[in-house]
């Protein structure tokens, strides 16, 4: 059998297998009794893991006496995941690629085959208990998987809940989830057990995810447009929970903060077609969201772009070295508020809560909408702000119009990103290249002034003579976050001239 899934997956916390058992949700929506079986998948690659680097996932599976190939394609992220999916009987206990009805995958596999060979690389072996729901005139099948992954000597534990839908409309896993999540402690979590099972083989953990690249159709409705865009952003937010959670990877706490920016910047940018009640109280949540992991990402760029080159310049006197011991354990403590809240159910319910509105349908002010005209008004319209923010040019400004012309830069960038795909490459990448550059330039005097707010946090040291350290160290950092301020200038200077005079595509 041939076609694709549309799955949800939630990873269970301590307890919550138990609890989802019980769920008052299995009652109200269940189609007859729960059924029960044993699953061994054998999962198969080339040596160098050819299949692992298309992101596809080559399988025997045996319940019972029965066997089963399949092989698992995905198609996009987002909490919803969509994968293409070929599913065949076996006879025996080995790959047949004969049964695969796609002709250029199984070229491309039976090449790969024929080249390397085809070879067991992890297994997974759980227990499946599954209930088929009727929620809202679609089904759903509720799948409670308890096991673990294997791989030559190593296991990591398998305790999550699949939600897939059978018939119907998307939406009715949204509701389901929702439900589940306000009794069992579960996060979503589209990592599939072939990803975790190639990372338990490789030792590998969990990396930061930068934003993948959005590919919207130039002839699409702006609603369509503003559907993949959000998608795209909470793939951005769901990739980088991992590598949080499990390796604590700085730069998975910035891919975080930027997933959640990117969010904010998209209702902004979408504004005008938008329901305020549906968008207002998203975007409020987002921002606060985003403000708590805000400090994680502040420490790292004061200690590794301000701090350390201090030292290794200045050296470990002037009170720099009992700043920097002063400035790690603050670093400590905004990453374990990161980590807690990744722990609490506000991120899952608030990414459940944007895929059910972005399901929605075409709200009136989006209806029969260009994506491409959408998309050429609002440039236009960011461009205005950034050139009335930037009044006689970039050196003319205080310190406060410089942080605010930083802001309309961003949010032209922003916007020129999610619709780069409806324009040319030639025309809308230089005004994106240029814009990228000056937002760099702004950024770094913005970093000087986060710097100093983030010493004025710091506690007070004692006693006296920690305190006169601390002072020293201080009036250090002042006079290098001037110098570094007056480099800075006559770069943003040019940098405005060139962004002013690139063509504008819109």
């Amino acid at each position: 059998m041939s076609g694709s899934e549309i799955e949800l997956k939630l990873r269970l916390d301590r307890g919550g297998a138990a609890k989802l058992r019980r769920h008052p949700a299995l009652r109200r929506y269940r189609l007859g009794r729960g059924h029960g079986a044993t699953l061994d998948s054998t999962y198969f690659d080339t040596p160098d893991l050819a299949l692992a680097a298309r992101g596809w996932a080559l399988r025997i599976r045996r319940d019972g006496d029965s066997l089963e190939q399949t092989l698992k394609i995905p198609k996009k992220g987002g909490g919803l995941q969509t994968r293409g999916e070929w599913n065949a009987p076996l006879t025996r206990d080995a790959l047949d690629l004969s049964l695969l009805p796609e002709v250029e995958v199984r070229n491309w596999l039976e090449a790969r085959q024929a080249e390397q060979g085809l070879v067991p690389i992890f297994t997974t072996r759980f227990r499946r208990l599954a209930w088929m729901l009727a929620i809202g005139g679609s089904d759903v099948e509720l799948a409670l998987d308890e096991g673990e992954i294997l791989s030559d000597d190593k296991r990591e534990p398998i305790q999550e809940a699949e939600l897939e839908l059978k018939q119907g409309d998307a939406g009715a896993l949204i509701v389901l989830a929702r439900e589940l999540v306000e009794s069992v402690p579960a996060h979503v979590d589209p990592r599939s057990k072939a990803e975790r099972g190639y990372a338990l083989f490789t030792g590998s953990l969990p990396s930061a995810k930068r934003a993948g690249r959005l590919g919207l159709d130039r002839h699409a409705e702006v609603w369509d447009a503003f559907r993949a865009v959000m998608g795209n952003c909470l793939e951005q937010v769901l990739a980088n929970d991992a590598p949080i959670r499990l390796a604590r990877d700085m730069e998975g706490v910035h891919q975080m903060r930027v997933a959640l920016r990117r969010l904010r910047a998209a209702i902004s940018v979408f504004g005008p077609i938008l329901e305020p009640d549906a968008a207002e109280p998203i975007a409020e949540d987002l921002r606060e969201l985003q403000q708590r992991f805000g400090p994680a990402r502040d420490w790292d760029v004061f200690l590794d772009e301000t701090l350390d080159p201090m030292l290794g310049r200045l050296g470990q006197g002037h009170g720099l070295a009992e700043l920097k011991l002063a400035a790690e354990k603050a670093r400590e403590k905004a990453y374990d508020t990161a980590l807690d809240i990744l722990q609490k159910p506000v991120l899952t319910d608030l990414v459940l809560r944007i895929e059910a509105w972005i399901l929605r349908s075409t709200p009136p002010n989006a209806a029969g909408l260009s994506a491409l005209e959408f998309a050429r008004r609002t440039l236009r319209k960011r461009w205005r702000k950034v050139v009335k923010a930037a009044g006689g040019g970039p050196l003319t400004l205080t310190e406060p119009d410089l942080h605010a012309l930083r802001i309309e830069i961003k949010k032209l960038r922003y916007a020129g990103d999610f619709f780069r795909s409806l324009f040319q490459a030639r025309r809308i990448d230089p005004i994106l290249e240029h814009a990228a550059a000056l937002q760099d330039c702004l950024g770094g005097l913005n970093d000087a002034v986060i710097a100093q707010g983030l010493m004025n946090g710091l506690p007070k040291a004692q006693p006296a003579k920690a305190a006169a350290l601390a002072k020293e160290a201080q009036l250090l950092l002042a006079g290098w976050q001037e110098g570094r301020i007056a480099r800075e200038l006559p770069g943003l200077d040019a940098a405005w001239k060139d962004f002013v005079k690139v063509p504008k595509p819109w």
